[in-house]
């Protein structure tokens, strides 16, 4: 079952799409290496028309030298620049080459085309910087971007899903937890939202708007307890709050791993109470700050939003290594949004490609606090559970979990 899509509801092609092409081609060719925006640049002087310039960046052995010192220098140099070790990164490689068709050219090997894309996510460098960096020009480097994304985006699809049986079958971590086990015995991953900022711009950038006064997709996405994502829903504008996106995500061909009866994923106070999704008491403690110094819990309903939190929190210190690895996720790329989209979605394989490999990554072996992901606020809408049956029989569930929790004390 694949569980991975980029969201493609309300992207409608405005009359003026070919204008905003031209726009954001222009604003890429015109950067200047500090990121700024020079327009001027885009005028020629017609008495200037016959000095010949000399092309630029076009030293192919700068590149080929730049892989061999990222191999074989400082395993940490080599981190901080593409955000994997060598042995990973030499994995990444061999995995697009062999697997979705990624090819090298005359001047451009396949080691180098995979590290031109990492430079450029992993720092958010602009195109002709990293042009100078390779010695190749900025259409070289362009189109090299992009056959690495496509790469990734096939990846993606076979990497976002459930394991085999995990949909049916207990995590080996939850079973060896006392916190949460034989309790969240039904437990099979933990869903929530995170804004990534985009650029937009035009009318179409009025639905982006989050309620920071900021333009983002938010993102839907479900992990598992090793941090793995198993699903996400990419492209939803970020004025969309996350219950909305759910809905959404839920009511097309999107493929959405529903939880089997009897499981359910843990959502904060963001989703509603339904089957399939168990959420914390409204009006009481929830969240791990609200404890800290403080008294311990004072009921049974304290005591499960409490558990549940800490439960639930692999989904924020996930999305934390996630938006801690790729600095294009934490600030505007200069890329359209269809761009932007697709950039989201490779940044998100190859999380779980990096997870996967079990070399060892300083980010995941740090496991980041849920402190490096802004929180998200929550607003759900009380009529989404309108189902009494429904909303019943998970009140049961949970009521059922908090009695255990406070009779084991």
């Amino acid at each position: 079952m694949v569980c991975f899509l980029i969201g493609m509801a309300h992207q409608g092609q405005s009359s003026n799409g070919k204008e905003k092409e031209a726009f954001y081609r222009m604003l890429e060719d015109d950067e200047a290496e500090d990121g700024s925006i020079n327009f001027g640049e885009s005028f020629i002087d017609p008495y200037s028309v016959s000095i010949e310039r000399q092309r630029m960046n076009l030293d192919p052995e700068r590149g080929r030298k730049y892989i061999y010192e990222l191999l074989h220098g400082h395993d940490v140099q080599c981190y901080n620049i593409i955000r994997m070790y060598p042995p990973v990164y030499i994995q990444l490689c061999e995995k697009l080459k062999d697997d979705y068709q990624l090819k090298e050219t005359d001047n451009v090997s396949i080691e180098e085309s995979v590290a031109i894309f990492l430079n450029i996510c992993a720092q958010n460098a602009t195109q002709r910087y990293v042009g100078k960096i390779f010695g190749h020009s900025q259409e070289t480097i362009s189109r090299k971007f992009h056959e690495v994304l496509s790469a990734l985006e096939k990846m993606a699809v076979d990497l976002l899903r459930p394991g085999p049986n995990e949909l049916t079958q207990p995590h080996p971590r939850l079973q060896s937890n006392r916190n949460y086990w034989p309790y969240f015995k039904g437990f099979i991953g933990a869903i929530d939202g995170t804004h990534v900022p985009v650029t937009i711009a035009g009318k179409d950038s009025e639905k982006y708007w989050n309620r920071k006064s900021d333009t983002s997709i938010n993102v839907l996405a479900i992990c598992n307890m090793d941090m793995l994502f198993t699903y996400a829903y990419i492209g939803i504008p970020g004025s969309a709050h996350d219950a909305k996106v759910l809905a959404l995500a839920m009511e097309g061909p999107h493929q959405f791993p529903t939880a089997p009866f009897g499981k359910y994923y843990l959502g904060d106070s963001g989703y509603p109470l339904r089957p399939g999704f168990l959420t914390p008491y409204r009006g009481e403690r929830y969240h791990p700050s609200q404890y800290d110094g403080a008294s311990p819990p004072s009921s049974y309903k304290e005591m499960f939003n409490k558990r549940h939190s800490s439960l639930r929190s692999v989904i924020e210190r996930t999305f934390g290594v996630w938006k801690g690895k790729w600095r294009v996720l934490r600030e505007k790329p200069r890329y359209n949004i269809h761009v932007q989209r697709r950039v989201i979605a490779a940044t998100v394989a190859l999380h779980n490609f990096i997870r996967l490999s079990n070399l060892g990554d300083v980010d995941f072996d740090s496991d980041h606090p849920t402190g490096n992901v802004p929180t998200e606020d929550s607003d759900s809408d009380e009529d989404e559970e309108h189902n009494n049956t429904h909303v019943h029989y998970m009140e049961g569930i949970r009521d059922q979990i908090s009695a255990s929790l406070w009779d084991s004390r």
